[in-house]
């Protein structure tokens, strides 16, 4: 059969952290969504760790939006759009 060869393009990522926004301490276990705004219905979801970090690898260069889709937290500041560039990492 022929050879084939993968190639991965180079992605960027979106990193942040879940904190209690009365005492600026961690959260754990938060859900967190990233929605591609250019693409209606696609978004992934994570869940942050025990630091309250979180994070979102292998994204296509585009604006995304982030939000907490925990029904037990609640969001207390709307985060700006996150553009995520190839090979470069977005803290928000």
């Amino acid at each position: 059969g022929a050879e084939v060869e993968l190639i991965l393009g180079t992605g960027g990522s979106v990193l942040g952290q879940t904190v209690d926004s009365a005492t600026n301490e961690p959260v754990g276990g938060v859900r967190v969504a990233l929605f591609d705004a250019d693409v209606v219905g696609n978004g992934v979801e994570t869940v942050s760790g025990p630091d309250g970090s979180f994070r979102f690898d292998a994204l296509r260069p585009a604006p995304y939006g982030v939000r907490v889709i925990d029904a037990q937290y609640i969001l207390a500041k709307t985060l700006e759009e996150a553009v995520v560039e190839a090979g470069s990492e977005t803290a928000i």
